[in-house]
């Protein structure tokens, strides 16, 4: 008598790579993008000096202004600014290489991985945010010590929302890097924001509709208002640039 065939069981072929080694390939190709370009690697690391410049040497420019012009506190209104300039120039980046991928095909090319356009542009924006975020983190340490965790961790979030944003303005209306590096001197006059935070009321919020200027409220001392209204506004606005980009990449 003759047994029927058991059928050996077959395991199916993986029909993507596991997500951790596309995100490890990803990571690379980005790293070869940066440092074949001088210019964006140079930027990248110069997001973190305007807050070690200006812990080392605010108090020997204040001393100067005092000593030369006999004004004082001056320091304090550079302050926010060396806070939310890295958000503009690690923004610029991740931005001037979306531009990049836009206009030379990966994106395009990307619409029929399993990762998706959407899932690449996801992708690049939290690399952006995580960046930024540890980037906050060391500026609120060396700029602002005695504001306390909650308070460094609260900026380094919206600062990390602002690099964000910054990148799909670029991707949503910058034709080419051209245009990408004159829109970009633009939107950097939107790191000067927060210093209205400082000034009296009601003329400081007229900077209000700027996210910038509520992380300089922050800085200021009123978190719960910074939070309340800045928080909303920063989704708001990445929320639209998003919209926007997504439009702009086809």
């Amino acid at each position: 008598m003759t047994l029927p065939a058991t059928a050996t069981p077959t395991r199916n072929a993986p029909t993507s790579r596991p997500a951790l080694f596309r995100l490890r390939r990803l990571l690379a190709a980005d790293a070869v993008n940066v440092l074949r370009d001088p210019v964006l690697a140079a930027v990248l690391v110069l997001s973190i000096a305007p807050a070690v410049v200006f812990a080392l040497g605010h108090a020997a420019a204040e001393t100067a202004l005092a000593s030369y012009f006999g004004v004082t506190g001056l320091t304090a209104y550079a302050l926010p600014i060396m806070f939310v300039l890295p958000a503009y120039l690690t923004g610029w980046v991740a931005g001037f290489l979306l531009i990049e991928d836009r206009d030379d095909g990966p994106l395009m090319a990307l619409e029929v991985t399993p990762l998706g356009k959407s899932g690449f542009l996801g992708y690049r924006l939290g690399l952006t945010g995580l960046v930024t975020f540890l980037i906050g983190l060391l500026a609120a340490w060396l700029l602002v010590p005695q504001s306390g965790t909650v308070t460094a961790i609260a900026l380094s979030v919206l600062l990390a929302v602002e690099a964000a944003t910054v990148a799909l303005v670029l991707v949503a209306f910058a034709g080419n890097k051209v245009e990408g590096l004159a829109l970009a001197k633009i939107i950097n006059l939107g790191a000067i924001a927060p210093v209205a935070a400082f000034a009296a009321l009601p003329w400081r919020y007229a900077a209000a509709p700027l996210p910038s200027f509520w992380i300089g409220e922050i800085i200021a001392g009123r978190m719960l208002t910074g939070l309340a209204v800045g928080i909303p506004v920063h989704l708001a606005i990445v929320w639209l640039a998003y919209r926007l980009a997504v439009r702009r990449i086809g």
